[in-house]
């Protein structure tokens, strides 16, 4: 199986402040990147798959926060929101006021597998898929009647 990867970077960069893009783009590891965290007086940091890094050692204002907030529109209720279709989330934590005080900008990606050639040529496990399995199995049901007992 050959996997493609659709996360749409670019509509995330675009809600992001430009100096905070820029450091994004200088990592060069956009393809690593799970998130981005703008908290207020905090530093700007940015979540790969082997750890953090810090994008800037100016502490994030006001200016920033409000630049993100105003490109995304509303939150819902449990203070989550999407950028129109794509699968990119931003979460936002508020102080007791009702004021966003912090960001997490989460990149969504999609994944999109397609079947390889399945011949004498490709490698065992792709000769013979095997159907998917749900964790559990036989025993799910009897640890639920043993609890169900005591």
């Amino acid at each position: 199986m050959q996997k493609r990867i659709t996360d749409d970077i670019h509509a995330l960069m675009a809600v992001i402040p430009p100096q905070i893009g820029e450091a994004l783009n200088h990592a060069n590891r956009i393809d690593e990147l799970l998130e981005v965290i703008l908290d207020l007086g905090r530093v700007p940091t940015a979540r790969y798959l082997d750890g953090e890094v810090i994008l800037s050692d100016a502490e994030i204002t006001r200016v920033e926060i409000d630049y993100v907030v105003a490109r995304i529109g509303d939150f819902d209720a449990d203070n989550r929101a999407g950028l129109e279709r794509t699968l990119h989330r931003i979460s936002g934590i508020r102080n007791r006021h009702g004021q966003v005080v912090g960001l997490t900008c989460r990149v969504g990606r999609a994944v999109y597998r397609q079947p390889c050639r399945a011949g004498a040529d490709a490698a065992p496990h792709q000769r013979h898929p095997q159907p998917a399995r749900a964790g559990g199995g036989p025993h799910l049901p009897r640890g639920a009647r043993s609890l169900r007992d005591d």
